[in-house]
Parts: structure tokens; C-alpha cells; sequence
């Protein structure tokens, strides 16, 4: 991989290479041809290595991250979680900055919420262990509240979910392209956002992991019920920019409650959607892009 990446730098005149985590085998390769061409060096950390390694692993990355933070121009990671826990960590890595995910389409104008098909709790993307423990109670909530129905967007089955203990009676699952997904959390009364308070992943991960599914949710002009423990990134964020109702206790009753406060409370909606909003801007593609353009030296997008 680093000889062809090496071939591929020098046939096309590259000057930059910008290597993707959670894959060492990219930034061993990246690391190597920037090396042997003098290309700059961008190491892109979608999630921590060193804290979230373990066993053998865990001593490959004892060796190899801090030659890539020695090696790198800049290092971008994918949260502002992320780059808190770098600069308290890691204080000589001064070039560091968070590349968020992105949405491509156009900056959404606030709406009054509705219409809206009452009863459906929304749940996009896929559970998995950064978010099964808080996907289980908010499951459990849901089927707790008189009318309410969970509908998973995903392309995981009925099967998978039920495995997961995710599944209840009222439960359905829908696959869909991105852009009809975006029309179908527009019609659910709530949008519902699980963050992990424990489960596989190290401390680290569940402190500076942030949900994509955030940002659909943050467009999709439907009001955000997050579940998420305190202190955490995604916590800290969604409250200090007001965009969701959080429930921080994780206890199946604290969620129930505020799936009730949030679908009873007209106010609370508009003042959530309204400011989801104007929150989402941060995440349009022509300023993430700006962002990569600036680090890089590139001029500005015309």
C-alpha cells in the first residue's frame, strides 16, 4: 500500500496526503510515502486510537501515533470532543482541528413544526455499541407511551434489532436513500438520539464520540429527544447549543418523561427545531469545506 500510494503521489504531483482513521494500515501507508516524497501529511482520526486500543494493538499504537502526530502538518479529528481530550492530552500537538461530518443540501429556513404523523418516534442509522444501552431504554420508553410507535430507518433487519434488544411490539424498520430519509424524519413527532452511557468502547470513545445522525436530525425540522449521559461531548453540545431535550439520568422513567414533556410542550418544540436550525449551519459542507481549504493553503471555493 505505501509503494503504490508512493507511485501514486509522484505520477500526479500530489503535494498533500491525508490519511483516514479508524484503519492503522492507511496511516502506516500514508505516514511512509509522505515521508519518501515530502508530501504534507494529514492524518483525519474519525475516532481515538491509542485510548481505544487494547492488547497488541494498543502497542502498535504506542509506536505509530506518535510518530504520526510528529510526522503530521495538522491533524484533523472529527469532534470538538476530540480535540479537547488532544490538547488536555497531548499539549505539543498545537495543529489540531476538528473536520466534522457534513450535509450537502441547503441550509434549512425554521418552520413551525408540523405536519407531522403523531405517535412516531423516529430512530435513524444503525445501533451498534456506541449507542445500544441508551437505544434499549429509549425503546423501552417509546412502548411505554400510550399511541407511540418506534420506527427505525436503517438498513439493519427486524432480525438484528430484535438481537440487539432494541425491538419492541409496536417496532418497525425501514431502509432508505439518504434523501428520502430526510422527507421521513420531517413526518415523525419526535426524533429520537441515543448516545452510549457504557458498553464495549473505553470511556474515551463515549466522551468524544458524536453521532452523525445528528445532523439529519439537526435539519430534519422535527424536535430531538437525546439520551445521552453527562459530561460527555454530544450532552455538552446539544445543551449549550439548546437544540434538544436531553435526558441525562439513565433510568427508563427519566426518558419516558421527557419523550411526554417534549410531545406536550408546543413551545419547547419550536424553541428546539428553531435553534436545531440555526446549530446546523456548522455543519454545511461550504464551511467544513472552507475549514479543509484553510489548513490546506488552497484558495476559497469560487
Amino acid at each position: 500500500m505505501a509503494a503504490r500510494l508512493t507511485r501514486l503521489i509522484r505520477e500526479r504531483n500530489c503535494t498533500d496526503v491525508l490519511a483516514v482513521y479508524p484503519d492503522e494500515a492507511y496511516l502506516w501507508a500514508a505516514l511512509k510515502a509522505s515521508g519518501r516524497t515530502g508530501c504534507r501529511f494529514y492524518p483525519y482520526f474519525h475516532n481515538t486510537y491509542k485510548e481505544s486500543s487494547k492488547d497488541w494493538r494498543l502497542r502498535l499504537a504506542n509506536w505509530l501515533q506518535p510518530r504520526v502526530f510528529s510526522a503530521a502538518h495538522h491533524v484533523f479529528v472529527m469532534s470538538e470532543g476530540m480535540v479537547e481530550l488532544y490538547r488536555d492530552r497531548y499539549p505539543a500537538l498545537t495543529r489540531c482541528s476538528a473536520m466534522v461530518h457534513s450535509f450537502a443540501e441547503d441550509v434549512p429556513s425554521y418552520a413551525e413544526p408540523g405536519p407531522f404523523d403523531e405517535g412516531v418516534f423516529a430512530l435513524s442509522g444503525n445501533i451498534n455499541p456506541a449507542c445500544l444501552d441508551a437505544a434499549r431504554r429509549v425503546s423501552q420508553a417509546v412502548a411505554r407511551v400510550a399511541g407511540a410507535r418506534l420506527q427505525f430507518y436503517t438498513r439493519q433487519s427486524q432480525q438484528e434489532l430484535e438481537e440487539l434488544g432494541v425491538w419492541n411490539a409496536a417496532a418497525r424498520c425501514t431502509g432508505l436513500a439518504r434523501a428520502d430519509l430526510l422527507q421521513a424524519l420531517r413526518r415523525a413527532e419526535v426524533v429520537l438520539l441515543p448516545h452510549g452511557f457504557n458498553g464495549v468502547f473505553g470511556a474515551v470513545e463515549y466522551q468524544t464520540i458524536f453521532p452523525t445522525r445528528t445532523i439529519e436530525y439537526l435539519i430534519c425540522g422535527r424536535p430531538i429527544l437525546a439520551h445521552s449521559p453527562p459530561g460527555v461531548f454530544v450532552t455538552r453540545f446539544l445543551k449549550k447549543h439548546d437544540c434538544a431535550l436531553v435526558v441525562e439520568a439513565a433510568e427508563l422513567q427519566a426518558v419516558r418523561e421527557g419523550l411526554e414533556r417534549l410531545r406536550n410542550d408546543a413551545a419547547l418544540q419550536a424553541r428546539l427545531v428553531r435553534n436545531a436550525v440555526e446549530t446546523a449551519k456548522m455543519f454545511h459542507i461550504s464551511r467544513v469545506g472552507a475549514h479543509l481549504r484553510e489548513v490546506l493553503g488552497m484558495p476559497a471555493a469560487a
